[in-house]
């Protein structure tokens, strides 16, 4: 019998199948005439003549992509907003058209322009969360996927001996505005000008020794500009404002400092640089205290505000790996270095030091007080958790919302899932206005945009005005087309299309000038612009000569590709490609080659990249003003704003208003309240306690919010749940019939479609990789938080107090859950190697250089994964494609 036998083969072979079947219908919708063949509603594509000559017959349009056809018909035409949609009017007569349109439109993919595309990288993504959804909802009987090895063990971090400043590099910097001194200077005779100038502490990679300089705020304006000036366009953070405010602080004289302090927020006040403001800084002053052993003193520290801000804002500029290089910062941060500290600056870097050890303290204790209360409340959360993972326990805890109008009236289990958030929030909020770098600035920002908020009118406005009205007037203003124009949102959409046009265009132009030659030029406009067929064949051809791209594209004699080249502008295409190829693979040294037949190449490949970019820039705008896009945009606008207007009108939604506004002055006050307590070392305790007391009084204000909205919702929320819930019945209890692997495994054998030993040795293969790859998942994430504790220390556990829950809780495959949040993991940390982002960064660099650093790039990204065990062939076992695409169509079509 050719059956499978082994709980593990079966899992991997469904998974293996599947990932191939979802890749598939993904692709598929590349296609003009893919909404077609998904069925109903859609308008079946019989003998219709589409763009690129083929004729497409619907014969299928029900059974070639089940996957996607399920997803529809029980996920998305379903969802609670859509169901009330008219299937001919919105289905056929706005989503089809709109998503034929935009296929038929031909928007470059990676493969056109070398990089990462953010629809494949949205693609990917969907055919992740795809794959996850269905090899939990398909059982396959019995199977089960491989454990882990008992023997893998979480390394302990190795100890660690270099300066902690050394841990916080960047880019091979680590800086640190560590202190603040007072420069007195004598102008005229009986009159002294005072300012300050900002200690910055920067360590190098290379370089044990610290370098220590001293800045006034003028230098850190000089600084932006001259950045601005080094990389014109490029977007650079935010210089923040001036602020003299200083702090009074009660602290003590340590016996040792260290200037590399924890990062603390800070707040940021406007004001003048002006010399009758320069009174207002005075040097350190001391007074005793009242006599104790620890040698208490009162200091006011200068501009600790500032401080923090301009702290922030180096550090934000030693993110980006451009400006961390510039010879702007390496000259603010190098140049006329301090020889010596003086014993008050020394000083005044110790309390700076020691304020900023009681703000990450701070932090600290919210965290505890997290921890405590998780572990306090460990029983009740058990409780919600069991409540939570059971048939609808969604439906049963937001009817409690529904029924009780006080947090006091919700059972006990639920009061301390909301007593644990609101410690939570209490920490957001301290992070946000008080402890974080930015925070002066960003609380400065709040409370301007608080006191100009209009909340009576606004609360006026809901109350007295009919929200159907305001929609269709607001509808109206933005989507209208008078005498046939083009919408205000349509215009608002187009002008950032056409900045961006713009900028492309200015490049594609100076490009040309530096080519020399517009035969040459039109060449690659002409491919660009050709029918995706005379693409098609130029490709061909130069995989057929194994050679570039541009080199294929010059030498061919398609009409649609005109001007044919003479031999010498064919020449020169030659000796350029060779150029390029010889300095790549001498990566710009120890070869000989023509530096400028070199460029000449690069210059072809970024007007090939800039001219797809820009067509594509065309394509969006033509779309952006066909009337299938503004039909689809008011359609969704109205089914899911109707709804919810109706909701907020029967909830009475404009009480809320006023109690947000309560709850902004009462935050506001509280920070201010905090900004005073933190100059006081000893006051930690009690401004956690503020915090948390601030959320308490305002928790019942919310609730009432959320009672109300549920109590009105005509059924809006209750029907959200079921649907909610629907998709975890899916996932836990699958669909109505198991998929039969081992009868599909043996009848392919039977009737030779498979060779049993080599699917077999396939199959284990897939196993056996992908036991490698979990341990390989699990090692790298031991020695990630290996790396972080032994850079930031011994580290609080949040008490996260539904921690316990897993994938599986939810009928989710755990080890599928985990892969997916491993790719997610790669990308951060890969970056954008070769996306977007990057790619317009370096086409303003010289195109040798640009790709250069970009292949660098590439070997780093491939080093990070070079010991990452890879997946193994499987070509035998994917010709059970078919028959298994014909199982899923039954099993699903019967759920």
């Amino acid at each position: 019998m050719n059956s499978l036998g082994d709980a593990h083969r079966r899992h991997y072979l469904k998974k293996v199948l599947l990932t191939h079947l979802i890749e598939q219908e993904l692709a598929a919708l590349n296609d003009p005439a893919a909404l077609a063949r998904l069925g109903p509603p859609f308008k079946a594509r019989i003998d219709s003549q589409l763009t690129n000559g083929t004729v497409k017959s619907d014969a299928m349009q029900e059974t070639e992509l089940p996957i996607l056809r399920f997803v529809f018909t029980k996920y998305v035409a379903t969802f609670p907003f859509l169901q009330k949609a008219n299937p001919e009017a919105f289905w056929q007569d706005k989503v089809q058209v709109f998503m034929e349109a935009f296929a038929e439109k031909r928007i470059s993919s990676s493969d056109d322009r070398a990089e990462s595309s953010k629809r494949e990288k949205l693609g990917a993504r969907i055919h992740s969360m795809l794959v996850l959804l269905f090899n939990a909802g398909l059982k396959a009987g019995d199977e089960q996927p491989v454990p882990l090895p008992q023997s893998t063990h979480t390394p302990q971090p190795a100890a660690r001996t270099e300066p902690i400043e050394m841990r916080e590099m960047v880019n091979g910097l680590a800086v640190n505005v560590a202190g603040v001194r007072t420069v007195t200077k004598k102008r005229r005779v009986h009159r002294r000008e005072t300012h300050s100038e900002f200690l910055i502490v920067t360590y190098r990679a290379e370089v044990k020794a610290p370098i220590t300089v001293a800045r006034r705020y003028g230098a850190f304006k000089r600084l932006q500009a001259q950045l601005r000036e080094e990389f014109p366009g490029k977007p650079l953070p935010r210089l923040p404002t001036k602020n003299k405010a200083p702090s009074t602080v009660t602290s003590y004289m340590p016996s040792s400092f260290n200037p590399f302090a924890a990062p603390r927020p800070s707040l940021d006040e406007d004001s003048g640089e002006s010399a009758e403001e320069a009174d207002e800084e005075r040097p350190p002053s001391s007074s005793p205290s009242s006599s104790t052993a620890s040698m208490t003193t009162k200091k006011t520290v200068l501009r600790e505000k500032q401080r923090l801000t301009l702290r922030a804002y180096l550090r934000a500029l030693l993110k980006d790996p451009q400006l961390a290089k510039s010879t702007a910062l390496k000259h603010f941060l190098a140049d006329e270095p301090l020889k010596s500290l003086t014993s008050e600056e020394q000083l005044d870097m110790a309390t700076r030091q020691e304020l900023d050890s009681q703000r990450q303290g701070d932090q600290a204790r919210f965290l505890e007080a997290a921890k405590e209360r998780a572990e306090e409340l460990s029983t009740y959360m058990d409780t919600f958790k069991e409540q939570l993972v059971k048939d609808n326990g969604l439906s049963k805890i937001f009817s409690a919302f529904r029924e009780c109008s006080t947090v006091e009236e919700l059972p006990v289990e639920y009061r301390k899932v909301i007593e644990w958030g609101r410690i939570e929030l209490s920490s957001t909020l301290y992070q946000l206005f008080v402890s974080n770098d930015n925070a002066s600035e960003f609380f400065t920002q709040a409370k301007r945009l608080h006191a100009l908020f209009p909340y009576a009118v606004l609360k006026n406005i809901i109350r007295f005005s009919n929200p159907m009205m305001m929609m269709r007037a607001g509808l109206d203003l933005f989507l209208a087309t008078p005498f046939g124009r083009a919408s205000l949102l349509q215009r608002m959409f187009s002008q950032t299309l056409t900045e961006d046009l713009k900028e492309i265009e200015q490049s594609i132009a100076e490009i040309r000038v530096r080519i020399g030659n517009d035969a040459l030029c039109d060449k690659i406009y002409n491919f660009v612009h050709a029918d995706e067929a005379t693409q098609e064949r130029v490709r061909i051809l130069a995989e057929e000569d194994e050679v570039d791209l541009v080199v294929a594209l010059m030498r061919t004699d398609e009409t649609e590709v005109a001007p044919k080249l003479d031999g010498p502008a064919l020449t020169r295409v030659f000796l350029a490609n060779v150029a390029w190829t010889t300095a790549l693979e001498s990566e710009g040294a120890g070869a000989a080659y023509n530096a400028d037949n070199a460029r000449l190449y690069g210059h072809f490949l970024q007007l090939l990249k800039l001219t797809t970019r820009a067509r594509d820039k065309h394509q969006l705008m033509a779309l952006l003003f066909d009337g299938a896009t503004s039909g689809l945009m008011k359609d969704i606008v109205t089914i899911f704003y109707e709804p919810l207007a109706r909701v907020y009108k029967a909830a009475s939604v404009h009480n809320s208003i006023m109690d947000f506004s309560r709850f902004a002055d009462d935050t506001i006050a509280t920070v201010a309240a905090a900004q005073a307590q933190e100059a006081t070392l000893d006051g930690s305790a009690q401004l956690v306690q503020t915090f948390l007391d601030l959320t308490a009084r305002h928790q019942n204000s919310f609730f009432r919010f959320v009672h109300e909205a549920h109590s009105h919702d005509d059924g809006l929320f209750a029907d959200l749940m079921a649907w909610i819930e629907e998709i975890l019945q899916f996932l836990r209890e699958g669909a109505v019939e198991q998929l039969d692997l081992d009868a599909l495994f043996e009848q392919a054998c039977n009737a030779g479609i498979l060779d049993k030993d080599k699917a077999l040795v396939e199959l284990d293969a897939v196993v056996g990789w992908n036991a490698e790859m979990k341990v390989w998942r699990m090692e790298r994430f031991q020695r990630k938080m290996a790396a972080q504790a032994a850079v930031n220390g011994a580290t609080v556990d949040n008490g996260y107090p539904l921690g316990s829950l897993s994938g599986a809780d939810f009928g989710l495959d755990q080890d599928d859950l985990e892969e997916v949040m491993y790719e997610e993991a790669s990308d951060e940390e890969g970056g954008d190697v070769v996306g977007e982002t990057l790619e317009e960064e370096m086409d303003d660099l010289d195109p040798l250089e640009a790709e250069l650093k970009r292949r660098k790039r590439k070997r780093a990204l491939a080093l990070m994964h070079a010991a990452e065990p890879q997946p193994p062939a499987t070509e035998e076992l994917l010709k059970l494609s078919a028959s298994f695409r014909g199982q899923v169509r039954r099993i699903l079509a019967a759920s």
